[in-house]
């Protein structure tokens, strides 16, 4: 049952969700997710329509995700979330999967600023939104802070031109399509036969 301070949710997976191996596929996991941020920050009153009316708007920083097993088509899936802290640049929330028997299925963490949206500056927390101080329950998961990824060396490159559908409310490319377009890159017939256990994206 969700709380001001932690927020549950429920998904029943459907075909759209899963690859041809019928696993949840983890765009579609990562999509979950940020939606479940979303919907967490609007219930607790500092949801990104909310914000963006003061003239700012949250972003995501960086993403780790850690699974222990991968859920299958039409399996549901309950999610926990919550925000750890909030720093006067960064706020941290967490989020733990569960199967519908109440078994742990993986963690995820994520990074989040607050930027002016007419400067691109990010905004200092703790001076001008004190109240969100609030919600930080100072909870960790296992699942270690995702930190900064190292020069990256790529065997594989994929050229894409955003389209319409890549494009969000904040008329930037979704967070998820990145993953997608990287996943696009590699071949299909490796991704049907090697499951992603744990994955970091850096903004």
């Amino acid at each position: 049952m969700s709380s001001p301070i932690v927020n549950s949710y429920t998904f029943p997976l459907y075909p759209q969700d899963v690859d041809a191996s019928q696993q949840l596929r983890i765009v579609s996991l990562t999509s979950m997710l940020l939606n479940v941020a979303g919907l967490a920050a609007r219930e607790n009153g500092f949801g990104s329509v909310g914000m963006m009316e003061r003239g700012v708007t949250w972003v995501l920083s960086r993403f780790s995700c850690a699974m222990l097993s991968q859920p299958q088509q039409y399996d549901t899936l309950h999610i926990d979330t919550w925000v750890e802290d909030y720093g006067r640049l960064v706020t941290t929330r967490n989020f733990v999967l569960h199967d519908a028997d109440g078994r742990e299925l993986g963690q995820a963490r994520s990074l989040w600023a607050l930027i002016d949206m007419n400067t691109r500056h990010p905004v200092d927390m703790q001076t001008d939104y004190p109240y969100l101080l609030h919600y930080a329950t100072g909870v960790a998961i296992d699942l270690p802070r995702p930190g900064k990824i190292g020069e990256v060396h790529a065997d594989v490159s994929k050229r894409h031109c955003v389209t319409y559908s890549d494009v969000d409310f904040n008329r930037h490319a979704n967070s998820a399509k990145y993953l997608e377009w990287m996943l696009d890159a590699m071949n299909p017939d490796y991704l049907l036969t090697h499951h992603a256990r744990r994955f970091t994206l850096n903004y």
